[in-house]
């Protein structure tokens, strides 16, 4: 398989579907480990989501790089989806995080970089590579409301991430995902 082809797999939700196997190991099965199923249909790259101080721990950074390992362990490339929101991130949902609940459009940018900047360097400093960074996700609505709905600071916001950010994400790919049909903000 060529190198730049991605088949991968969204992995967000790893920690629910371990849950539930754990019933298996309860009953005498040994749940099966899902990176190395994905390895075996040719997945060579993982989309892992981090979010902020999120509720159990789940899709914060140690749970991310404790899924990064799992996932080089098996020669796949990790993808890391900043979705800058406590909860869950879609077209509908693009709640601030508590802690940033009531920061300025400044301080907001601020936030964003030094999350990304220390998610990113956390990776990194344990040894994971990413190889692309997702900005937000499913955004076209816009991010971090309600002060970055579409047409209120979107763009800036959106910016002060790894994208326009010199130095920040110089060895990852970068991506902004829209959500189906509708068509996702462009920026220059």
């Amino acid at each position: 398989m060529r190198r730049d082809h991605a088949p991968g797999r969204a992995h967000g939700l790893l920690w629910a579907r371990e849950a539930v196997q754990s019933h298996s190991t309860r009953l005498g099965m040994a749940p099966p480990d899902p990176f190395v199923l994905f390895k075996g249909k040719n997945v060579n790259s993982i989309r892992l989501r981090v979010r902020i101080n999120p509720a159990g721990g789940w899709n914060n950074g140690a749970d991310v790089l404790n899924e990064a390992r799992r996932a080089i362990a098996q020669g796949q490339r990790v993808m890391i989806d900043f979705h800058y929101s406590a909860t869950w991130a879609d077209p509908a949902h693009q709640t601030k995080p508590a802690a940033w609940a009531s920061h300025s459009v400044a301080l907001l940018e601020s936030d964003i970089y030094s999350h990304t900047k220390g998610i990113l360097d956390y990776l990194k400093a344990n040894g994971v590579t990413v190889t692309c960074v997702q900005v937000g996700n499913e955004i076209n609505s816009g991010m971090l409301w309600p002060t970055g709905r579409q047409g209120q600071w979107h763009h800036q916001l959106g910016d002060a991430g790894p994208v326009h950010q010199p130095g920040l994400c110089r060895d990852q790919g970068v991506v902004s995902v829209g959500a189906g049909d509708r068509a996702p903000s462009q920026r220059p």
